[in-house]
This record gives C-alpha cells, structure tokens and sequence, in this order.
C-alpha cells in the first residue's frame, strides 16, 4: 500500500481547475476526494477535470463515488482481481472511511512476485 495518494479536499470554491492542476503537477491520473475530516467520498480522473475545466463544470460532476474503498486490513490476495480491472488504484480507509493510501498494480504485482520467488 502507497500512504501518499494525491489528495483532494472537497471543500466550498474548490473548482476543477485547482484539482486538475494538482494532479498535474503531481503528475497522477487519479486523485482522492474527501472532506474536510478525511473521510473518502470518492475518486476523480484527471481527464474528466480538463473536461470539467473546459465545460465550465465542477469538481462534484466528475466525482466518481462509485469506487469503493477497503479496509486495511483487507488481505492484498483478495484484491488480485479487483485491482487488474480496475481504472485506478484501490483506495484504503481506516475504521472512520479516512483515506489511509491506496494500493496500485505495481503494489500487486509486486506481491505476486515474492510469492514466485518463495
């Protein structure tokens, strides 16, 4: 699990064009929505807010909510599948939903190949 996802805080003013700037120069795809106490509400694209910028639209229209979010302590096994098909990295909340960090496939892949060599 990676602890530094880009972050983004769903807060009033916040338009697309801050958070698409910030996953740029993150230079992420992805970036983490949650309010102001932490807890994950949902993932954007950074292709959807150049869209949202160009459209005039906002942040909440492009607010993907339906990319759930694990446990920590969720066995990394039981997110082979999930994290192969998935758009973006899985993201992983605490016990209050607070984005903890996020697990990639480099992080799967990884794992799988510890597995192979032990």
């Amino acid at each position: 699990m990676r602890r530094d996802p880009c972050r983004i805080v769903a807060k009033p003013g916040l338009g697309a064009a801050a958070a698409e700037r910030l996953l740029r120069i993150r230079d992420v795809d992805f970036g983490y929505v949650h309010d102001t106490r932490g807890r994950y509400l949902g993932v954007v694209a950074r292709e959807a807010l150049a869209e949202a910028v160009d459209a005039g639209r906002g942040l909440e229209d492009f607010l993907d909510r339906g990319v759930d979010a694990v446990a920590g302590s969720t066995p990394l096994r039981e997110l082979y599948a999930r994290a192969a098909a998935g758009p973006c990295p899985i993201p992983v909340v605490d016990e209050q939903r607070r984005l903890v960090g996020i697990v990639t496939k480099a992080d799967v892949l990884a794992r799988l190949a510890r597995q192979e060599v032990a």
